[in-house]
């Protein structure tokens, strides 16, 4: 196979066409023979790489070119894998015999579909159909499952949630896009991969029994450039495992006024009562209510609501799109502060811009007094960060304040900035980022990140490119973050929804909770909460050692 060709083409083809490809075609053939179908397309494609890349839709010819390509392999039965034991309660276990049974042109279009969540346009373009054919198609399949599953094995847990979910159990039972690049004959003769590595990647309750030890020594990537790398050590990783707690901590029927969406917003624990000042509305795109509880797995409304409504910031933009609570602390000086990010679209160039702003009040139900502009907004010096900053999630220490924020600007998706305050009214952003995406399932950027304070630095949780995934990192400054050798933690398929979108993560004695937004495009979301248990302490001390 030739190497990277000038132009960029075997990077293009490595990230962005290469990872539908193989969606694709594991998919139709199954994670063994789609994955050598799909190092025999690349191959091809690199090779000729002049004419792939004048192709405005490559993704069907090599998708076709894949299917004729394991025809010779496609003589042993389809074998799709097995639903991991842990994630029984949200995936029917006859949901892969099902899909067998389907034809092709079915399981690719319900897999993509409802699946992956791909557009009704790019599945019918792959599969040679109409697109008007696309929602009849599906509507006919998803029906055909349900009959298939029956109605009473997963309660509450539609068809499309558990497509949403098993899509996580495929793409972890195939081998990753960078191990089907070098070479077909390779992947070809490579043996099935074991149950347990689909397990692994979709169940986090499940990521370190013993068939995962060797991961221990695994060195993690480094984040920031031009920084030295950071080795583990040998020592094992200490164990960490999640229990669903709470599938509906937030609903929309939590306040009276009834919203469409509930998300956990900001969260913190102050003199033993977790607090909430949650993105919960409907209409409106701004408004926040505010939930307690006192252990941080049943809530219940805090005030009347919404305490306060963030398009009343003196600087936010006339018609925002959105905006959103983000994080919650109470600082030295008793102060309540939230951080929230609003977007809108700018009319002078048609960009999506967002900034983040601050809030200050005595107390959660009084009066809540925004700063006059934006504690950060971007910063055309900083290229990484010149479109769009979001996500703020701060932290007190005993010097000041700690936030990481997500930066948009020059670069593909978002990184991952740090900045410190002194009292939270002016920051300083450190001038490049600590953290860009690196890892396969990262799909080339960090779209959100939560903070949470340890004994000896700091974890991280950070979501990739597309939200309902999760991983850990963790630092002992700030600047250097070494990744959890079993990223991604969390997963669709650890919640009772398909889709995850905001989360919070608080302090609850040696565990840490996670307050989860989940649901479906377009439809309701809800807060369901999980427990973390890990040692951040002695995971800090392996995975980034004393210098």
């Amino acid at each position: 196979m030739t190497g990277p060709t000038p132009d960029g083409t075997a990077n293009r083809f490595g990230t962005q066409v290469g990872e539908r490809l193989r969606r694709a075609l594991i998919a139709a053939l199954g994670p063994e023979i789609g994955a050598a179908a799909t190092a025999a397309a690349l191959t091809h494609a690199l090779e000729r790489s002049h004419r792939i890349s004048s192709m405005s839709a490559p993704t069907p010819a090599l998708y076709r070119l894949g299917i004729r390509k394991s025809r010779r392999r496609r003589r042993r039965r389809l074998r799709l894998p097995e639903v991991p034991p842990a994630a029984a309660p949200w995936i029917e276990p006859a949901l892969p015999s099902v899909l067998e049974s389907l034809s092709r042109k079915q399981r690719v279009a319900v897999i993509l579909g409802a699946g992956y969540r791909w557009a009704d346009s790019e599945v019918a373009a792959l599969l040679g159909i109409e697109a008007a054919a696309m929602p009849p198609l599906l509507d006919q399949v998803l029906a055909q499952l349900g009959s298939g599953l029956g109605d009473e094995a997963v309660p509450g847990r539609s068809v499309g949630d558990q497509l949403a979910a098993y899509a996580e159990v495929l793409d972890a039972a195939a081998p990753d896009l960078s191990e089907l690049t070098p070479n077909a004959d390779t992947v070809a003769t490579r043996p099935p991969r074991p149950p347990w590595v689909a397990a692994a990647a979709v169940i986090s309750a499940l990521v370190l029994v013993a068939g995962l030890a060797g991961l221990g020594s695994r060195t993690p990537t480094t984040v920031p450039p031009g920084e030295p790398a950071i080795s583990t050590s040998r020592a094992p990783v200490p164990p960490l495992s999640a229990e669903l707690l709470n599938p509906r901590a937030i609903t929309p029927e939590t306040f009276p006024d009834r919203h469409r969406y509930a998300g956990p917003g900001g969260v913190t624990v102050h003199e033993n009562r977790f607090h909430m000042l949650s993105a919960a509305y409907g209409d409106a795109v701004a408004n926040v209510a505010y939930a307690v509880s006192d252990d941080g797995v049943v809530w219940r409304q805090g005030a009347a609501q919404p305490v306060l409504d963030l398009a009343e910031a003196p600087w936010a933009p006339r018609e925002l799109d959105q905006a959103v609570p983000r994080s919650l602390i109470v600082d030295r000086e008793g102060r309540w502060q939230l951080f929230f990010e609003i977007s809108w679209l700018d009319r002078a160039t048609d960009e999506a811009r967002s900034s983040i702003g601050r809030a200050v009040a005595s107390d959660p139900e009084g009066v809540w007094v925004f700063d006059a502009e934006p504690i950060l907004r971007p910063e055309p010096g900083l290229p990484w960060m010149s479109r769009r900053v979001v996500s703020p999630a701060v932290i007190a220490t005993d010097e000041g304040l700690v936030m990481v924020f997500v930066g948009h600007g020059d670069q593909e998706g978002g990184a991952v900035g740090l900045a410190q305050s002194s009292s939270g009214a002016s920051w300083q952003v450190r001038p490049g980022p600590v953290l860009v995406a690196a890892d396969e399932w990262e799909r080339g950027g960090v779209s959100s990140v939560d903070l949470v304070a340890a004994p000896n630095g700091f974890a991280m949780f950070f979501a990739a490119a597309t939200p309902s995934r999760r991983g850990l990192a963790v630092s002992r400054n700030g600047l250097e973050w070494a990744r959890h050798p079993a990223n991604p933690l969390l997963s669709g398929a650890d919640v009772p929804r398909a889709s995850i979108y905001d989360t919070e993560f608080a302090p609850a004695g040696p565990s840490l909770l996670a307050l989860v937004e989940t649901g479906e495009t377009g439809g309701d979301r809800e807060v369901a909460v999980l427990r973390f248990d890990v040692d951040l302490g002695v995971l800090i001390d392996v995975l980034v050692p004393n210098s």
